[in-house]
């Protein structure tokens, strides 16, 4: 999470230390297109992008799915008629200075409000509703549907969305879909055709980077005479 300067900026520092050579993995999180995040990308225009573009290919970066950002039209139309009328501005869906997948869920997260508190005004007319804890337990382990979208939330009230992980494409150098989590059956799914690069030298074979360093994060597994051979 974060600025995606930053990131971009974090990998030109691994590749300068030589960490970019198949052996590191680096995970960035965007959540949608919006303008206050930043360019999650290599290209910037600037005489760093040729490097940016090799160390991006030992990133990962994970996003909200697509079809998870959909603005409904109709909302949207109002949405923007009454920022234009009560703020004097103008924006559309393709403006990225605008949040838009923010606004269509806080307008779902009222939408659930109402309807549990409907729920549970027809089904326990002497619910205690100043004890919050227990009102926040109707909203878990359970979907909602709306016309616009599905929410998700876990048996702990957290939203599952349905979550894509982008790769570079060393040939082509676009950012490319290669695995997709389902939010309602909560599996992860290969894209067919796609596959990871995970950024080492020819002739590595692509080979996955160790999930920790050979001696172990704190080098208990190794003595003073396994380093040095």
């Amino acid at each position: 999470m974060g600025q995606g300067q930053f990131f971009r900026k974090l990998l030109l520092i691994a590749e300068s230390l030589l960490m970019t050579n198949g052996e590191y993995v680096y995970i960035g999180f965007k959540m949608f297109k919006f303008d206050g995040f930043g360019l999650m990308d290599w290209r910037y225009g600037d005489a760093d992008d040729g490097r940016a573009r090799e160390a991006f290919r030992s990133a990962l970066l994970v996003s909200v799915a697509p079809s998870a950002q959909v603005v409904p039209e109709r909302l949207a139309a109002t949405w923007r008629e009454r920022t234009q009328r009560r703020f004097n501005v103008t924006v559309d869906n393709a403006n990225t200075s605008v949040p838009w997948p923010t606004v269509t869920s806080t307008y779902a997260a009222f939408l659930m409000f109402g309807q549990v508190l409907n729920e549970t005004l027809a089904n326990d007319p002497a619910f205690d509703f100043q004890d919050g804890a227990r009102f926040a337990r109707l909203f878990w382990n359970r979907t909602f549907h709306f016309p616009f979208s599905e929410v998700r939330l876990d048996e702990k009230g957290e939203r599952i969305p349905p979550m894509i992980i982008e790769d570079l494409d060393p040939e082509t150098g676009q950012l490319q879909v290669v695995l997709y989590q389902d939010n309602m059956l909560y599996n992860l799914n290969n894209v067919s055709g796609a596959h990871i690069d995970w950024g080492g030298p020819a002739g590595s074979g692509n080979a996955v980077p160790r999930n920790e360093p050979q001696c172990g994060y704190q080098g208990y597994r190794c003595t003073v005479s396994d380093i040095f051979t």
